[in-house]
């Protein structure tokens, strides 16, 4: 695996930890809008880079592991299931299946309550 790949597949693994700890502070999912606000602040809290294109590694990223999503079916690898879109909410909300979801002891242990608080007196 090239170094560029490398760093592809870590900065992708990160965004899912921390889409995982962000989600399962909400079990009946997430408006994306606020989503992004959490992660932009879990990611800056650990001193990763916040790139121009953040909110669409965020999605793409999702979007992997999204139930029913087009990307996922054109996709070759197999990802676990870890995410969907809720059928009963308004406007574009995110959740995590907590059923399908791999132990997260590897996910990052910041309180998604905490950092939602945080990003929202930051803006």
């Amino acid at each position: 695996m090239n170094h560029s790949l490398a760093r592809r597949y870590r900065l992708n693994q990160a965004l899912v930890d921390d889409l995982v700890t962000v989600l399962s502070a909400h079990p009946a999912g997430c408006r994306r809008w606020t989503l992004m606000r959490a992660m932009r602040a879990l990611s800056e809290k650990a001193n990763r880079e916040v790139s121009p294109k953040f909110e669409d590694d965020v999605e793409r990223a999702f979007r992997h592991h999204c139930e029913g999503d087009s990307v996922r079916t054109t996709m070759t690898e197999t990802l676990p299931v870890l995410f969907f879109r809720p059928r009963d909410s308004v406007g574009e909300v995110w959740a995590l299946h907590t059923a399908r979801t791999p132990s997260t002891e590897h996910v990052s242990q910041a309180a998604p309550d905490e950092v939602l608080r945080e990003s929202q007196t930051a803006w």
